[in-house]
């Protein structure tokens, strides 16, 4: 039987001028997490293998990292054990050797070392400087494109930069490719896998006038490439996760500041359900997501900055 939803709008929290809101329906939400501090860059990842995503915070150069470990209760066990030193690195995660446990690339633009952390159970990383890319220019997004159960990453090069595609291996090297070509330098790829196919796709955001693409990933290591989609604007940060728990990577599109949030459900058609309920004010915000509880449903850690009030919305079976 269907139900008839009625959606509210719930603020949880206001730091000065700034409210962040949430639709009742489509997520639970809470401001219980603090963050101290304005530099950090967090990346998440299930880096023990307990079901439960995690959250590692990168403070640039002296700032202290530290890690967020998922609960069940939608708390954290917090630590400050990591510790990497420097400020111009950018990091990427995947399982890359298919172990369970998320990993970490640093990615060290220019002359900086390139390494992978690999992750334990145990809450420690195995370390490693093997890998080496050379240029300073590069966006790298992760994702199992051709189903193999290793995550691979995709190392777009905006402009005449080439692209190619670093393809994970069970020992812990790269299958290395140079085959795709991305003509342009103005987007902003996210990855998920948007028909459930198994294969993870990537969804190439266009800001303005720029033309959004899909590139589905197949097993044989190519993609098929559509033009379809059409987002309207040039100011949204898109965060990708399985929020409703039907197997399909959704895109949530963050509007900083008077942009109209929303969210676009993912559909085996290759198609998507959009939806403009959500609503954040304030333009301030990072997002990252994670199934940080370890219900199925990926949740979106909303940072924010310095004195910005930090919250989560948990992810829920309906929309």
């Amino acid at each position: 039987m269907l139900k008839t939803l009625t959606l509210t709008t719930t603020v949880i929290g206001v730091v000065g001028s700034l409210t962040i809101a949430s639709p009742a329906a489509a997520f639970d939400p809470s401001n219980n997490p603090i963050v101290k501090g304005s530099e950090y860059v967090p990346v998440t990842g299930d880096f023990d293998n307990d079901g439960h995503s995690d959250i590692f915070w990168y403070g640039p150069g002296n700032v202290l990292d530290s890690l967020w470990w998922g609960r069940n209760d939608r708390d954290f066990d917090r630590s400050n054990s990591p510790l990497v030193i420097g400020s111009g690195y950018v990091p990427v995660t995947g399982d890359f050797d298919s172990d369970g446990n998320s990993d970490i690339f640093w990615y060290g633009p220019g002359a900086l070392l390139d390494s992978i952390w690999w992750g334990r159970a145990d809450r420690g990383f195995y370390k490693s400087n093997d890998p080496i890319v050379k240029g300073s220019e590069y966006v790298p997004v992760t994702g199992d494109f051709d189903n193999d159960g290793y995550s691979d990453i995709f190392w777009y090069g905006p402009g005449n930069v080439l692209d190619s595609v670093w393809w994970g291996r069970y020992d812990r090297s790269f299958d290395r490719s140079n085959d795709p070509l991305v003509n342009g330098s103005e987007y902003v790829p996210v990855t998920g896998d948007f028909d459930n196919d198994g294969h993870s796709d990537i969804f190439w955001y266009g800001p303005g006038y720029v033309l959004d693409s899909i590139w589905w990933g197949r097993t044989d290591r190519g993609f098929d490439r559509s033009n379809d989609p059409l987002v309207k604007g040039s100011e949204y940060v898109p965060v990708t996760g399985d929020f409703d728990n039907d197997g399909h990577s959704d895109i949530f599109w963050y509007g900083p500041g008077n942009v109209l949030d929303s969210v676009w459900w993912g559909r085996y058609d290759r198609s998507f359900d959009r939806r403009n309920d959500p609503i954040v004010k304030g333009s301030e915000y990072v997002p990252v997501t994670g199934d940080f509880d370890g219900d199925y449903n990926s949740d979106i850690f909303w940072y924010g900055p310095g004195n910005i009030l930090d919250s989560i919305w948990w992810g829920t079976y309906q929309r």
